[in-house]
């Protein structure tokens, strides 16, 4: 990886605020790293965590997840290169 695209994905992860989740997926992969309270909301064995999609399918709001799925289509078309998303959580 990129020296300077992981220091930015660190970044990205140490500095989300209080009471939001952070993670950076490389789209290609399918593969995400999650923030440590990400982490530990959510449970989860590993800030590294495969098939991001799926992770967040399970998470998400009902009422969010067309919107986020679209959102991750744009990425994945490359219509977008990047994009900071915001949407609930089944159980919050």
């Amino acid at each position: 990886m990129n020296t300077n695209k992981k220091v930015v994905e660190e970044d990205i992860i140490e500095n989300a605020s209080k009471g939001q989740f952070a993670f950076v997926e490389t789209i290609e992969n399918g593969e995400s790293n999650w923030s440590k309270e990400a982490v530990e909301y959510f449970g989860f064995s590993d800030c590294k965590i495969s098939n991001t999609i799926k992770v967040i399918q399970e998470i998400t709001h009902p009422e969010d997840q067309e919107r986020i799925l679209q959102e991750y289509e744009n990425v994945r078309s490359k219509s977008k290169k990047l994009f900071y998303m915001s949407f609930r959580i089944k159980n919050a």
